[in-house]
């Protein structure tokens, strides 16, 4: 782990277990060190296991989207510019790889700009979430809608309207370790997303990370203390033989 075990629990206390979060709280208040260095392999494990679930490109199990928008160029042929994404587990970000026409006539040089496929990410759990740039807007178009599982249980914090009545949009923006992340730009009742988003933080993330007791133990090197998988048979860092020594 890159951080002191007292920083990692701040940023990721809403993914540890509750009742280990009072183990390693109650083993920093006595100040007992070897034992917070034996418990640090298993919070980098389950923080890891976290991480790798909100990178992950397609949805994990029990994951469920709940609110959606697609960014669409063009009138006769659409063309998906981005899909962003809200679920119970983290907000994304998609963009396909595209190639956008720079030249209009069709006599001069065809011109093209590349625009690669990227992924972005954020934990629900280890983000702020924050309302920018708000203002009414009077058009019929939303914004950003409600979808599967969240249809029915979040129906209550955004209207549903089809009519040109005055609404709010805004920005939504995720921040995770005190940097901006996502941002939703222009959004149809971003406080009500918020407020969605505050409501999924509470259901905690148990029901999508694996048991503490399956994830993958690590060791730490005996030589340079770098963390490793009980597996590694040597220290990619210096080369000393893993005796699986934590």
């Amino acid at each position: 782990m890159d951080m002191r075990i007292e920083d990692a629990i701040k940023i990721f206390k809403n993914v540890i277990p509750t009742n280990f979060l009072k183990e390693i709280n109650q083993t920093i208040k006595v100040d007992d060190k070897k034992r917070l260095l034996e418990l640090e392999p298993k919070v980098s494990s389950i923080i890891q296991a976290y991480m790798d679930r909100v990178q992950n490109r397609n949805m994990n199990p029990g994951e469920q989207v709940i609110w959606k928008h697609d960014v669409i160029k063009g009138v006769l042929k659409p063309e998906l510019i981005q899909a962003w994404t809200i679920t119970n587990l983290r907000a994304m970000i998609f963009q396909p790889r595209r190639e956008e026409k720079l030249t209009k006539s069709l006599f001069d040089k065809q011109e093209y700009e590349i625009f690669e496929e990227a992924f972005l990410a954020v934990g629900l759990a280890v983000s702020d979430t924050v309302v920018m740039n708000q203002y009414r807007d009077t058009s019929s178009d939303r914004t950003g809608i409600f979808v599967g599982a969240g249809r029915g249980a979040f129906s209550g914090v955004t209207t549903s309207s089809g009519s040109s009545t005055s609404r709010t949009k805004g920005d939504l923006v995720f921040f995770f370790l005190s940097k901006e992340w996502i941002r939703f730009n222009r959004i149809t009742d971003p406080h009500g997303v918020r407020r969605m988003v505050d409501a999924l933080k509470k259901q905690g993330v148990d029901y999508i990370l694996p048991p503490t007791e399956s994830i993958q133990p690590q060791t730490r090197c005996k030589n340079c203390g770098k963390l490793l998988s009980i597996d590694d048979k040597f220290c990619s860092a210096c080369g000393v033989t893993n005796d699986g020594i934590v």
